[in-house]
C-alpha cells in the first residue's frame, strides 16, 4: 500500500480525468472563440474559481485522509 502512494509515476483518475481535461479544454476553446472581452475576463474568473474551489477540496481532503493514517498508526502502533 506505502509502495502504491509513494508512486509518482501513477496516474490518479485516469483514463476519466484525462477525458474530462480534454473536454474542458475543447469547450474553452470554443468559448474564447465566441466571447467578447468581458465575457473572456468572466471566463477566467470562473475558470480560477474552479481552480481554487478544486485545490481546497484537494487539501481538505488530504489533510483529513493524513490525520486518519495518523491516528490508526497511534492506535494500531
Amino acid at each position: 500500500m506505502i509502495e502504491r502512494l509513494m508512486d509518482m509515476e501513477r496516474s490518479y483518475g485516469e483514463p476519466e480525468y484525462g477525458r474530462l481535461s480534454q473536454q474542458i479544454t475543447q469547450l474553452r476553446r470554443t468559448l474564447e472563440r465566441q466571447l467578447d472581452q468581458e465575457g473572456l475576463a468572466d471566463l477566467e474568473r470562473l475558470s480560477d474559481g474552479y481552480i481554487r474551489q478544486g485545490g481546497i477540496l484537494l487539501h481538505s481532503g488530504f489533510t483529513e485522509g493524513f490525520c486518519c493514517a495518523v491516528e490508526l498508526i497511534q492506535k494500531h502502533g
